[in-house]
């Protein structure tokens, strides 16, 4: 899983990340279902968010979890997959996950 630190719900940015959280909750769902291709799609909408509620240039671990979905679409996991990312792929460093989604 990747987790980050969104601040707390009774604050002003905490209010303004609830939506975003909660459809990263969806994505992730989507993803432990198997629905790769969605939970990619999702994900990218929780970058676009977290880039505008933040002005941060990538949300980091929504563009990881994309990745990962994207990679499990083209190739999916074994059905005893337990949700743990098996490394289908080369991982992708952070620094390259940013700059191919620019």
């Amino acid at each position: 899983l990747v987790y980050q630190a969104l601040g707390r719900t009774n604050s002003y940015m905490g209010a303004k990340l609830k939506p975003v959280a909660a459809l990263h909750t969806r994505g992730m769902l989507h993803y432990r279902q198997g629905s790769f291709k969605k939970a990619a799609s999702i994900f990218g909408k929780v970058n676009k968010l977290m880039k505008a509620t933040l002005l941060v240039a990538e949300d980091f671990p929504s563009l990881l979890m994309q990745r990962r979905c994207l990679a499990y679409a083209e190739r999916p996991p074994q059905r005893a997959w337990n949700g743990v990312f098996d490394g289908v792929t080369t991982e992708p460093s952070v620094e390259r996950i940013g700059k191919s989604n620019r």
